[in-house]
């Protein structure tokens, strides 16, 4: 009697440990399966984000008869002690550059459509006539994928002449904090329609890319991939 009594509890113990045990893999599951979906929609929303953003951008129509300004001198510098009105880009290590309260993150140079402008930490609208800026991704020459973008509506945009560019074409990004200078090179160019964002996400394989984007029409993009040379 005492070992049936005891048996029954030995069995009552095991079916309490595999409900258990079924229980909690199946929280661990839920919670692993709600924080992926957590973050698909964070990585989503931040897309959609994106492309409203740019959207906006490029349904700017500039009615102001602005230069074109292919040198950087227009960046303002931060200091209270030192005039930097005549400094260009490449004086401006351990300063701080901004560009219409925006912050200047480098340089870009693409010899194909002779541009050579600021790259802003961020867009608007306004700060769009003077330079281009970054939508997404981690920043100038920093490991990933960073796309910027650029006015393309008339001639006097910076990303006008992007359509010019071609497969093997050089693009060069110059941080403005180190100076470092790093080669790209474009291997893919595509028309893409104005709700894709699957250019932002790709992975880089731990390599420096850049995207560079610019409008077509209010439902095209053009979309220019370019890497780090090695």
């Amino acid at each position: 009697m005492k070992n049936k009594t005891l048996l029954i509890i030995i069995l009552s113990i095991i079916v309490v440990f595999i409900i258990t045990a079924i229980v909690l893999t199946g929280v661990i599951i839920n919670k692993a399966i709600n924080d992926n979906h957590e973050r698909e929609n964070t990585i989503n929303e931040e897309k959609e984000a994106a492309i409203e953003e740019f959207d906006n951008r490029i349904a700017y129509r500039s009615t102001n008869n602005y230069t074109y300004h292919n040198s950087t001198n227009e960046i303002s510098y931060i200091d209270n002690t030192t005039d930097h009105n005549s400094l260009t880009l490449n004086d401006t290590a351990g300063w701080r550059a901004t560009i219409k309260d925006l912050t200047v993150e480098g340089r870009i140079e693409i010899p194909k459509t002779q541009l050579d402008v600021a790259v802003l930490d961020k867009v608007t609208i306004e700060a769009l006539k003077d330079a281009v800026g970054i939508v997404y991704g981690p920043g100038v020459n920093k490991v990933g994928n960073t796309i910027i973008m650029g006015n393309s509506n008339n001639e006097n945009d910076f990303f006008f002449d992007n359509q010019k560019i071609e497969l093997g074409d050089e693009i060069f990004l110059t941080d403005i904090e180190t100076h470092t200078k790093i080669k790209y090179v474009v291997y893919n160019k595509y028309i893409a329609s104005s709700t894709s964002f699957d250019y932002a996400s790709r992975d880089t394989g731990g390599k420096r890319e850049i995207t560079l984007v610019s409008s077509v029409n209010d439902n095209n993009r053009l979309i220019i991939w370019a890497k780090e040379e090695q």
